[in-house]
């Protein structure tokens, strides 16, 4: 997209941590429902909440070093009647700072059709 757009994340987490002892912090398990909304140029996309799982791995020295996230990417009806669909899995460490709409591996939907519906 060559404009701006907002994104509103709405997400019900829960996440357990694991330590392989009581000061180094190993791994964190996340299981996510989020509800992604998006706004440009006066028109705003609203998607259908998804389940994602996330791990994120820790080192020996409690360094973070990948947050690998499987499942739906994102759900969002287009309105043409289409649904705009990404899932499979990405390693968010390899994407530092960007916002992501496509995984590492798996599907990803229709990005022209996405952008189309914000498009002014």
């Amino acid at each position: 997209m060559k404009y701006p757009t907002a994104l509103i994340i709405a997400a019900l987490v829960c996440s357990t941590a694991v330590a392989a002892t009581e000061q180094a912090l190993t791994r964190i398990f996340v299981h996510e429902v989020e509800q992604d909304t998006y706004t440009a140029n006066g028109r705003t996309l609203v998607g259908t909440p998804f389940t994602f799982e996330t791990q994120e791995l820790f080192d020996n020295n409690g360094n973070l070093t990948h947050v690998f996230s499987s499942g739906l990417v994102e759900t969002i009806p287009l309105p043409d009647g289409s649904l705009f669909i990404s899932a499979g899995r990405l390693d968010f460490t390899q994407h530092p700072g960007v916002f992501i709409l496509s995984p590492d591996m798996g599907h990803t939907g229709d990005l022209a059709a996405f952008c189309a519906a914000l498009s002014p």
